[in-house]
């Protein structure tokens, strides 16, 4: 039996959201300074300031090592989603999806893709949209949203977007 589309995008979507976080934890740690006042050993921010965390110290962005850890991902996503950070809310709504760290849930996927896609800050969120809404695993099957929201994240540059409005897998 084949895997659902939306399932494999859901899925890419979250192996290329962890390898950006593995990188930028990379990236982090190279700039690491000496020891701050505290003792503690900053990093040096986008602004070249000492910071005494990091984007690994994100648990939206962590990379998670068990259940448990899943489950407080999934929370840290939910906080900062409410607090309108739209990357947070395409994976959470991600978590709905897939049912990492969060019950299968399409109706709380649907509105987090909605709102971060519709942000226009999120554009990946309007591929994953699209494919819940053509999948209609989760919810009613709407070919025409779909559309619209592919067609959303091809207007924000999103080229599988794009792809998946004109016809493309």
């Amino acid at each position: 039996m084949r895997s659902p589309r939306w399932l494999s995008s859901a899925l890419t979507l979250f192996a290329v959201g962890l390898a950006i976080i593995i990188l930028i934890a990379i990236v982090k740690r190279d700039r690491s300074i000496a020891p701050t006042e505290t003792g503690r050993k900053g990093m040096l921010d986008d602004a070249g300031t000492t910071s005494p965390t990091s984007a690994a110290s994100d648990p939206c962005r962590s990379i998670p090592s068990g259940d448990v850890d899943l489950i407080a991902r999934h929370a840290a996503c939910e906080a900062a989603c409410s607090k309108n950070d739209m990357a947070a809310c395409g994976l959470a709504a991600t978590n709905y999806v897939t049912g990492l760290g969060a019950p299968p849930d399409g109706a709380r996927a649907l509105e987090l893709y909605e709102k971060a896609c519709a942000s226009r800050e999120a554009p990946s969120a309007c591929l994953l949209l699209g494919d819940l809404l053509d999948d209609g695993a989760l919810v009613a099957r709407d070919s025409e949203r779909a559309n619209q929201a592919w067609s959303s994240g091809c207007a924000q540059g999103d080229r599988a977007s794009c792809a998946r409005r004109d016809g493309g897998r």
